[in-house]
This record gives structure tokens, sequence and C-alpha cells, in this order.
């Protein structure tokens, strides 16, 4: 189940700095996709299977995931910004 959630992971971050969407929406994707990881893992492995670990991870991440984006897309921002000054 690690392994999984780390790949998984890392594609959701990869996605969501690689789209063009505004940050709000981007995040709520991910959070449907989160909700959907835990309805299968929860399928899969029972509600009771799944270790306190888990919740903690999924809070950090979702955390985690929508600061980085938000921080992003601020990030690009500020850059167009710059270059745009920087033409004129």
């Amino acid at each position: 189940m690690n392994e999984s959630f780390a790949s998984w992971l890392i594609m959701m971050i990869f996605g969501g700095f690689s789209s063009t969407h505004k940050w709000y929406v981007v995040v709520a994707i991910n959070l449907v996709c989160f909700f959907v990881y835990v309805i299968i893992i929860f399928r899969f492995y029972g509600i009771s299977a799944v270790g306190n670990d888990f919740y903690v991870h999924i809070t950090t991440t979702i955390i985690f995931s929508t600061t980085l984006i938000r921080m992003n897309e601020v990030n690009m921002r500020n850059s167009l910004n710059l270059l745009s000054t920087s033409k004129i």
C-alpha cells in the first residue's frame, strides 16, 4: 500500500504542477482523486485493516500538495510579472 501511495502522490503533484488551470481547480480535482483513492483503499483492505498512519498520511499529503500547488502558481505569476516588467 505504501508503494502505490507514493507513486500515486508523485503523479498527483506532477499533474498539479503541469496543469494550466487555476490553483483552486487543481486542488479540487486532487481532492476528488484523494477521496476516490481512499474509497478504493477502504474497499480493497477494509476500514478496520487500515491503520492510523493512513489517515495521517492522507491529511498531510492533502495539505502538502495544496501548499505546493498554490506556491507554484504564485511563483509562476511573479515570474510572468517580472518578465513583463523587464520587457518594458
